[in-house]
């Protein structure tokens, strides 16, 4: 009689088990969830109105609007820059890589309208050479009565992200440092920001304009970014993450129907929520091989300059008779034809030049 023992195999790593991978292609995904958001933004800014009504109010995705949108962006960045610094700690790199992301898109906008302006003669001159509005420090309360028909929507998120960009690194340092008292000062302003969000961005007054474009006010949403890169590899499996994601659909379905814990909680957590959503998208969605270009900087814009323009080339007579549904789409193509345009000849050039070491 024999006595056979069997080896045990060691078993094979699955999806579920297996740690997170935030390369591998990910970077796909998070282009593809760039576009998707730049597209709600343009959707909401020059989309006809029927859309937006069937989307936020037939269909009952009211979620679906410019603020989740531009929310999501912040959180976005607060992830993705935070992972680029943690990548490459060259401080001076750092901000090369910031500026020739940001200006180069902005000053070719900025040549683009004013050439618009000089051939139209629509005397928006001051506007667009405003030396503060270049800078991204000129709010759109305080633009001049000539410049009224061309305000650009999205400059306010621009200063906000100029703002994260300069402070980012001293937080990085100080978490190296003093890791518990960085975490306990961040959420402190996590709590002191959505309270502020809450009761003072949503009020009219004379300081809803200056603490709009304050990143005080937006803080949660980058902090929320932040935390989830420092933390993804606490968190460091897929089923870890996933069981995460599900509480949270559990709370978004509490807040709806149950009404468990105060509103105010929710409130709080808003960002948290966006943030941990948005996450589970990039990193449980299926990896997106084709490499297209990241053109959502673009779409965000330059969809104001385009649709300005158009306006001005076609008569009214003409977009009435096209409806609003032909024009959002020549407008929509417009603008995917500039973003093309620039990506290809003017910020992936710029990418290149700021990922290269001097």
């Amino acid at each position: 009689m024999y006595l056979r023992y069997k080896i045990k195999q060691p078993e094979k790593e699955g999806f579920w088990t297996r740690e997170i991978q935030l390369g591998n292609g990910r970077k796909n995904n998070w282009n593809l969830i760039r576009l998707l958001l730049a597209l709600t933004v343009f959707m909401v800014h020059t989309g006809p109105a029927h859309l937006v009504t069937f989307i936020q109010g037939t269909l009952g995705l009211s979620f679906v609007n410019g603020s989740t949108a531009v929310y999501l962006f912040f959180i976005t960045s607060g992830f993705l820059i935070t992972s680029s610094l943690l990548d490459n700690n060259e401080l001076g790199l750092y901000f090369k890589r910031r500026l020739l992301r940001i200006y180069p898109p902005l000053i070719f906008a900025a040549a683009i309208v004013f050439t618009s302006e000089l051939y139209f003669n629509a005397h928006q001159a001051t506007y667009l050479i405003s030396i503060s509005n270049f800078l991204l420090f000129q709010d759109l309360g305080s633009l001049p009565p000539e410049a009224d028909v061309f305000r650009h929507p999205a400059f306010w998120t621009l200063v906000i992200e100029m703002q994260f960009y300069i402070i980012l690194p001293i937080f990085i340092y100080a978490y190296f440092k003093l890791p518990m008292r960085s975490l306990i000062f961040l959420f402190t302003i996590y709590i002191i920001s959505r309270f502020l969000f809450d009761d003072v961005i949503n009020v009219a007054s004379i300081y809803s304009a200056a603490f709009r474009t304050s990143i005080f006010a937006h803080a949660s949403f980058f902090i929320t970014g932040i935390v989830l890169r420092i933390f993804v590899t606490k968190i460091s499996t897929y089923d870890k993450y996933s069981t995460l994601a599900i509480f949270v659909v559990f709370l978004l379905i509490e807040s709806a129907y149950i009404h468990i814990f105060p509103s105010r909680f929710h409130q709080l957590m808003g960002p948290i929520y966006l943030g941990i959503l948005l996450l589970a998208c990039a990193i449980f969605a299926p990896v997106v091989r084709w490499p297209f270009p990241d053109i959502s900087y673009g779409i965000y814009i330059y969809h104001p300059l385009t649709n300005y323009i158009l306006s001005m080339l076609i008569p009214y007579n003409i977009i009435v008779q096209l409806g609003p549904s032909i024009h959002a789409s020549i407008m929509l193509f417009c603008c995917v034809t500039v973003s093309l345009f620039s990506y290809y000849f003017i910020e992936s050039k710029c990418i290149k030049l700021g990922k290269a070491k001097a």
